[in-house]
Parts: structure tokens; sequence; C-alpha cells
């Protein structure tokens, strides 16, 4: 388990405990009072990835055991911070790319919440990394082939290489062996 994983599941387990049912006090020793004061309310990060969840479903050809974390307070995700996301999931169909598992993370995503209460759509704030793994075999390569959205990312990943003046250079140096035993 990665220690992204551990401090989701960490998180969650955090929550189970606020949500025990015990009153205590904030002035009290009680490990559950310094808990609940931390983490906060809970009621939409738990709607939230079933929200989620039904509009990747609505994204996606096909997906199978889709799962989605949100890490944050309510308090945090109503001003338009979410600290961090994890989604993962097998057997994905994305406009024609199969991808056997995908498992992605974010943090640190801002998105204009109060503006969509007021009926405007959502946007992103800031730009944010997302650090993702996919796994494809090679049937699901093959399936993959005629997908418009592979051909294009492909194409743009040639272009991109063939711009890198450097790239002549870098191909001799690495592969001079087979240079020269064309020449031969």
């Amino acid at each position: 388990m990665s220690a992204r994983e551990q401090g989701i599941t960490g998180m969650m387990k955090s929550d189970e405990v606020a949500d025990s049912g015990e009153k205590s006090s904030p002035q009290s020793n009680n490990p559950n009072a310094r808990i609940r004061k931390k983490i906060g309310s809970r009621l939409i990060s738990r709607i939230l990835p079933a929200a989620v969840r039904l509009w990747l479903k609505s994204q996606v050809d096909q997906v199978s055991d889709l799962s989605i974390q949100i890490e944050g307070c309510d308090r945090d995700i109503l001003s338009g911070y979410i600290p961090g996301i994890a989604i993962s999931a097998r057997q994905a169909i994305y406009r024609g790319i199969h991808i056997k598992r995908l498992q992605l993370s974010a943090a640190d995503i801002r998105i204009n919440v109060g503006e969509v209460i007021r009926g405007k759509p959502l946007r992103l704030l800031k730009m944010f990394p997302i650090d993702g793994e996919a796994t494809m075999t090679a049937a699901d390569l093959n399936a993959s082939l005629s997908s418009a959205l592979l051909h294009g990312g492909l194409q743009d990943f040639w272009q991109q290489l063939l711009k890198n003046q450097h790239l002549p250079r870098l191909c001799k140096a690495r592969y001079r062996c087979l240079t020269d035993s064309v020449r031969s």
C-alpha cells in the first residue's frame, strides 16, 4: 500500500472514530474529540463521491470496480477546496481506449463552488497535477487501435518528440551500433 493510500485509509479510520457517537468536550483528553475537531463535518464529503461516480460512469463506455475517495471536511469542500482525491477502476473503456486497471490521484484542487451555487458552471480555479498509473494488456491495446483519442494522442506525442532539436544527436548516441550496421 502506498503512503498516499495509507493516508486515505488512515483518514477513513479517523472518520469512523469521529462518528462513533461519543460525546466529549474539546477540553477533554479524549482523542476522539481532537479527531472530531480536526476533521469537522463529513456529510458533503460522503455524498460527493457518489455524485462523482455517477458523473464518471456517464463519461465512459464501460467500467468495473470504480472507487472514489475524497479527502476533506465539508467546510473545505464547500469553500471550493478539495485536499485530495483518489480514483481507481478496472476494465474501463474511455472513448475507445481499453484500460485493464487505472489509478489516479490529485491534491490541492480548487473549484468555484460559490459561483456554482449561483447557477454558473463548475470551473477549476487553478491547475493541479494528477498522478496516475494505467495498465493495458496486448488485447486492450489492439482493441484501442481504432480509437480517435489514442490516434490523436500518439500523433501529438510524435510531433512533440520530433520538435526536440537534440533528438537526432540523442538517437545517434544511443543507437550508434544500429546506424553503423545499416551503413555496412
